[in-house]
């Protein structure tokens, strides 16, 4: 019973595996007008618990189809599984 009503709830674990990126918008975006494009990068803002391989701040790559996106506060978030994305080489300083 108690999982029914997590479930109920959206606590069911679904978005323990997600990550929040900001992708980096293409430099034509400004001439489409069904959708904003996006490239298949971004920074991390989120993770949820499950995700292993990111934090908040690494850089990425995904392809631009999968996932959702989402404007929130006038800004382009997409959020997806952490099987969808791919952590880039961090630069040695």
């Amino acid at each position: 019973m108690n999982s029914e009503n997590q479930m109920a709830r959206g606590e069911s674990g679904e978005s323990e595996d997600k990550v929040v990126v900001e992708p980096v918008i293409k430099s034509d975006a400004l001439k489409v007008q069904r959708g904003i494009l996006v490239e298949g990068r971004g920074k991390v803002i989120s993770i949820g618990g499950a995700v292993k391989t990111v934090k908040p701040g690494d850089e990425v790559t995904f392809d631009e189809t999968e996932g959702q996106d989402v404007l929130l506060f006038g800004k382009v978030l997409k959020i997806l599984k952490e099987s969808e994305i791919v952590p880039l080489a961090k630069k040695e300083s």
